[in-house]
């Protein structure tokens, strides 16, 4: 079985969520041995992906351009290389407005999430859902990482969508590498991309709440950008916090995160909008205590089994929480076990396995 991945929305200069997913992915695909890969780049990325994937045919379209109508010479060249191939199934790891299909095979696509219907204007999301859609009917199956995600799909296009196949995101272990921290005092953190619906602000404000209570820092692990400017560091100044929150902008490689998780005393996700929710399943694989809301999808992927609190904006429920698992903290056995068991759900083989069934099914 032939099969072309896409990684055409690589970004060489950082590592995305949606591009370490397809990594675990590939090298979980791997196992199979009548399954042979082959990728997609395209010229900026295409040295990356090689440096990523050396063991791999990798074919480069020249002229994928978003402003050219249909992309009608990118789509020719990609038409031409799956049949000069043999290529069986065109797999598309992150659906975009963008992304290339092939007629000529089954196209089979991960739909990661909903968000733009939740923050664009209804004018944005009617075109949104016109292109979406029209990108959709050339999908032989669409994956959705979450039940939830499922559910908001559904909701959205109920009337061209009834191919939704639920595969959850794998998550990885990595030996921890040492690098320098921002303090050395005990810390409580918080990983995930610097905006509002992320919800940083009720997790400072809770942190401002009983900053004179406890002897930690605030690390937050994320891009420095205009929400932080203007929103998240006008409060740290105004309540005089900069010696006690610390943004740490810089990449930092899947070891270096790893180390940054374990030697936390808590990881803290406010988020008001997950389609999955990586970082407080991660941080609880890696022994760590996890406070987390349960909106959207989190309810549902963190299992049930970590620490919750339920107004996601109340940013004295949430110092209480921080309170109370500083206070009463878990036994490492506790912490042991949760660990395990999101380790064996989330495992990169079992992924890997519902992905080659799929394949196989439709092939």
């Amino acid at each position: 079985m032939n099969i072309l991945i896409d990684l055409s929305y690589f970004n060489p200069k950082t590592s995305t969520g949606v591009s370490i997913y397809a990594e675990r992915l590939i090298h979980g695909l791997e196992a199979f041995e009548d399954l042979k890969i082959f990728l997609l780049a395209n010229p900026t990325n295409y040295l990356y992906i090689k440096s990523l994937f050396p063991q791999y045919e990798i074919f480069r379209i020249e002229n994928i351009n978003k402003f050219k109508k249909l992309f009608y010479t990118a789509y020719k060249k990609l038409e031409d290389y799956c049949m000069e191939k043999n290529i069986d199934l065109f797999f598309i790891p992150y659906l975009t407005l963008w992304s290339l299909t092939c007629s000529q095979i089954p196209n089979i696509a991960v739909l990661h999430d909903m968000q733009p219907f939740m923050l664009n204007s209804s004018i944005k999301n009617s075109i949104y859902k016109q292109l979406l859609q029209h990108k959709i009917k050339k999908i032989k199956k669409i994956i959705a990482i979450s039940n939830y995600t499922k559910e908001e799909i559904i909701k959205r296009f109920s009337k061209s969508i009834n191919n939704i196949h639920v595969i959850y995101n794998s998550i990885i272990k990595n030996e921890p590498q040492s690098f320098k921290l921002p303090t050395l005092r005990p810390y409580i953190l918080n990983i995930n991309t610097i905006t509002e619906y992320k919800n940083p602000i009720t997790l400072i404000k809770a942190f401002n709440l009983i900053k004179n209570k406890i002897p930690h820092v605030l690390i937050f692990k994320g891009k420095e950008n205009k929400y932080w400017n203007n929103k998240i560091y006008p409060f740290i100044k105004k309540n005089k916090l900069e010696d006690r929150v610390f943004l740490i902008s810089q990449n930092l490689s899947e070891s270096e995160i790893a180390y940054l998780y374990i030697h936390a005393d808590i990881f803290i996700n406010p988020s008001l909008m997950e389609g999955f929710g990586f970082t407080p399943i991660e941080a609880a694989i890696y022994g760590v205590p996890v406070i987390t809301t349960k909106k959207t999808a989190l309810k549902e992927t963190t299992l049930g089994i970590l620490n919750y609190y339920t107004n996601p904006k109340c940013e004295i429920e949430l110092s209480h929480k921080i309170i109370e698992i500083l206070n009463n903290y878990p036994e490492k056995q506790t912490l042991t076990t949760i660990s395990k068991t999101f380790e064996n759900y989330y495992s990169v083989e079992k992924q890997a396995q519902s992905f080659y069934k799929l394949f196989k099914s439709i092939i």
